[in-house]
This record gives structure tokens, sequence and C-alpha cells, in this order.
């Protein structure tokens, strides 16, 4: 009698096991059926990252080619990549490219090497500029500088209005018989390389 209760416990022992790896194995199923929503999602934004990571790389190249006419309006953009509010006025360029594609953003990492001797020779064209005060972003247009940004409608609104003075001068000293838009051409570089 004695062993058959014990084979009984065995065999109850064994179902026991069994039962438990079964649970164990629909568990592992269904956290991956319960899941692949989350892992599909996490690839997406893993691809949709990638892909604005390389456009990113392939417009900032692209930049590097556009031509510019007697128009040109030299902006110094010096801002440190760890910088929050120089990640708004890095957004914020578009919009003012959009608007004054003659704008030239010439762009300085103050961590760069070289980037304190420029942000020096810059600053020394502008008196009440004083590098004690420096901080991130500094922006020179013409004969104007911004320290800092807000946002979009504050800042932003007086970047475009630096512009938008350097554009008035532009255009009132205009000779259409010799100079050319910067518009003309970006029109022609375009043209010539379909």
């Amino acid at each position: 009698m004695k062993s058959s209760t014990h084979k009984k416990k065995v065999s109850n022992s064994t179902s026991k096991k069994s039962a438990e790896a079964r649970l164990k194995e629909a568990k592992k199923k269904n956290f991956w059926k319960n899941n692949m929503l989350v892992l599909i999602i996490l690839g997406v934004l893993l691809l949709v990252g990638l892909f604005i990571a390389f456009s990113t790389s392939s417009s900032l190249e692209a930049k590097e080619n556009l031509v510019y006419g007697d128009d040109v309006i030299e902006m110094y953009y010096f801002h440190l990549s760890t910088c929050p509010h120089c990640h708004k006025q890095n957004a914020f360029h578009s919009t003012l490219l959009a608007q004054y594609p003659n704008v030239r953003i010439n762009s300085y990492e103050i961590t760069q090497p070289g980037t304190r001797a420029k942000l020096e020779e810059i600053a020394a064209q502008y008196p009440d500029f004083n590098l004690a005060n420096f901080g991130t972003p500094t922006t020179f247009i013409g004969e104007e500088f911004n320290i800092g940004y807000g946002s979009d409608a504050t800042t932003g609104q007086t970047l475009l209005a630096m512009v938008q003075k350097e554009q008035e001068k532009i255009d009132a000293s205009w000779d259409e018989e010799t100079m050319t838009r910067t518009i003309d051409l970006r029109i022609q570089q375009y043209e010539s390389e379909k």
C-alpha cells in the first residue's frame, strides 16, 4: 500500500511539473503574442530613426553644395550639441531658410577646435558684444547679435527681423544688371542637375 501511494505522489509530482512546464510555455507564447505590437512599434521607430539620421545627413551635405548670389546674408551661429535652446533654434532654421533662402548659416559647435578663435574673430566686429556674457546659442547677423533662444514666437521673430533688416539693405542697393539673386542661381543649379 505504501508503495502505491508513493507512486501516486510521484505521478502527481510529474504531472505537476509537466503542468508547470506547460504553463511556462503558454506564458512564453502569450508574452510574444501580447508584446508583438510593442515589438513592431519599436521596430518601426528604429527604422524611422535611421531614416531621419540618414536623411538629415544627406540634407546637410546638400546644403554644403548650395550656391549663393550677391544677395547672400551671412549668419554666424555658435551652439552646443547638448544645449536644449540650441536644439530649438536648429529646428527654427528651416523656417528662416524657407523665407530667406539667401541666408548662409555658418554653424560652429563651440566644443570643436578652432571655434573659440572664430567666435573671438566675429565678436571683435561687434563693440557691444562682451565675451564674458557669451552663452549658447549666439547668433550674429549683419550688425546685430542675439544670445539665447526662447521660442519661435519670441527669439525666432527677432532673428527674422535681423535678417529682414539685412535684406532691406541689399534690396536698397540692388542692381539688376550686375547682380544675381540666390534664387536665380538655385533654379539654374537645379535645372543643370536634372
